[in-house]
């Protein structure tokens, strides 16, 4: 496995939002309230992209069909649905990435 960098760490700040595919891995990076989290970028519900999903009060909400999924564990607000699949970052010197 190799470290592959997605984002330099003086380029993310409150609100940041991005996609990002590596090989077939399509994956979010949010920082919300001073955290960063990345999951796979699908809905659990149908597999809708997130891309265009909306960040509200710590939740990320479908664009698709509103099912919203809480920022710090990616676990369904307002649906009964599998949680997002969380993504491990890694930091490494001043980059945020995986290990592909």
């Amino acid at each position: 496995m190799a470290f592959h960098s997605l984002e330099k760490l003086h380029r993310i700040h409150e609100g940041f939002f991005q996609t990002y595919r590596i090989d077939s891995l399509d994956i979010f990076l949010v920082q919300y309230n001073g955290k960063l989290y990345g999951y796979k970028n699908y809905c659990p519900h149908q597999g809708a992209p997130m891309t265009y999903g909306t960040i509200i009060g710590g939740a990320i909400r479908c664009p698709l069909h509103g099912i919203e999924y809480r920022l710090d564990d990616g676990e369904p607000a307002n649906g009964n649905t599998k949680p997002l699949e969380p993504i491990q970052l890694i930091y490494e010197g001043n980059s945020v990435g995986i290990e592909v």
